[in-house]
């Protein structure tokens, strides 16, 4: 049997907490909303995975909380999107120690 403490999820929900807020910070400030269509697209890509993607469409449409759902992955791939162009890569030479201590960070 496994004892789960607090503390095993704190540094998870600290880092999620942190990660929200940023997100929310860079979508305010390069004002990035989606559109009633984006959101469609996003739904559409999903009725693609049914046999009937028209009653899909309909059942999907019928709930706001799917539709917000919908919205909410729109909003992420204009966030991806806008984060990848601002993005300036650069390789850097780094020890395998050092990797190691990174990813404990994280």
């Amino acid at each position: 049997q496994i004892k789960l403490t607090h503390e095993m999820f704190e540094k998870d929900a600290n880092n999620m907490v942190t990660l929200r807020l940023l997100v929310q910070e860079f979508i305010k400030e390069n004002q990035i909303e989606v559109s009633d269509d984006e959101v469609k697209k996003v739904v559409e890509e999903m009725a693609t995975m049914y046999e009937d993607a028209s009653d899909y469409l309909a059942w999907y449409f019928q709930d706001e909380q799917r539709v917000n759902n919908a919205k909410a992955m729109a909003i992420e791939q204009k966030v991806t999107e806008a984060i990848f162009a601002k993005a300036q890569a650069k390789d850097v030479a780094i020890s395998y120690e050092d990797v190691m201590r990174l990813q404990q960070q994280f």
